[in-house]
């Protein structure tokens, strides 16, 4: 009722009021509204609870084991949503990093939870393979993405004299025609094949691919490339993945997440990409089309480069 009084006294605008009583500008445009559409201001100072009653003792426990449970790069959202379902209290994420930070959990020590249970995850994967497929890496498969643009064949970084800046002659280079590679890799041959498409890969071209490329290279365990190993990609993780691999006698071995370390598919794309880098100017004077610089790029891919890939990742061969 003071703010809608001050209001109606003549030259008293909303930024006058909320300078007055020392209230933000928001504030008083919250209860003007609320006041002439309900007649009273008594609904909005319950309609939001201070962090302070949401957060008791008891809450305060719950968090901190949603914190503990919590496993992934985006954990503050991970634990919000827990801590919801949990209490069935409606808080938000920055509500919820204001409270652990409060008792303790700062940023810094999130990320460091975070990265010790991704690095023991990938440790426990590379383990259960070694354990598993001993002596017979042979019957890995490894799939995966990579694109090519006019930036692919940029290089970031260069050499010059000490003291002497790097220069480049070729300027800021924009994204240009997009072109996306599903590659496989084996141990035996490296390069086990490719499919290449104009713009990205969706889901719908990944199943296309997925069931006229990848499957017909498959065989039953423990023959070679039978156990299928790719990432946890959206476009991945559909049912019919499994279904298909395990109707033929294979097996699908899902990558746990953020795991690039432990993933050989990933060295063997690097290497792809540093092959069109290395042999650009060669590209460009032959007239090479995107589609054959890609085809040359993974034939680049041989046994050798796929075990010293397997071995960095921790692989025993």
């Amino acid at each position: 009722m003071v703010v809608w009084t001050m209001l109606h006294t003549p030259g008293m605008t909303q930024r006058l009021c909320a300078e007055r009583l020392f209230l933000p500008q928001q504030r008083v445009s919250e209860i003007i509204q609320l006041y002439e559409a309900t007649g009273d201001v008594e609904t909005l100072s319950t309609a939001r609870q201070p962090v302070h009653t949401v957060f008791t003792p008891e809450n305060d426990m719950l968090l901190l084991e949603c914190a503990l449970d919590a496993d992934g790069e985006d954990m503050l959202n991970e634990i919000t949503e827990a801590f919801c379902v949990l209490t069935g209290l409606s808080v938000t994420a920055s509500v919820v990093g204001r409270a652990l930070h409060r008792i303790g959990f700062r940023r810094a020590r999130l990320s460091y939870l975070v990265r010790n249970r991704i690095g023991q995850r990938n440790q426990d994967f590379v383990r259960r393979i070694n354990r598993q497929h001993a002596g017979e890496m042979g019957c890995l498969l490894w799939i995966d993405e990579t694109h090519r643009d006019d930036r692919s064949l940029h290089r970031n970084y260069g050499y010059s004299a000490v003291g002497t800046p790097c220069v480049s002659d070729k300027g800021f280079r924009r994204g240009g025609k997009r072109y996306t590679a599903l590659g496989m890799f084996d141990l035996q041959c490296g390069y086990a094949g490719h499919y290449t498409v104009e713009g990205s890969i969706d889901a719908q071209r990944f199943r296309y691919i997925f069931i006229n490329h990848v499957l017909p290279l498959m065989n039953a365990y423990p023959g070679p490339r039978s156990v299928l190993i790719l990432d946890n990609c959206r476009t991945h993780r559909y049912t019919y993945v499994d279904e298909a691999v395990e109707a033929i006698g294979g097996i699908v071995a899902w990558l746990p997440t953020y795991a690039c370390e432990i993933a050989m598919h990933e060295l063997c794309i690097g290497r792809v990409k540093d092959h069109m880098r290395a042999n650009k100017k060669i590209f460009e004077e032959y007239g090479y089309t995107p589609e054959e610089q890609i085809d040359m790029a993974f034939y680049s891919i041989t046994s050798k480069v796929a075990r010293s890939a397997m071995h960095r990742c921790g692989y025993i061969i």
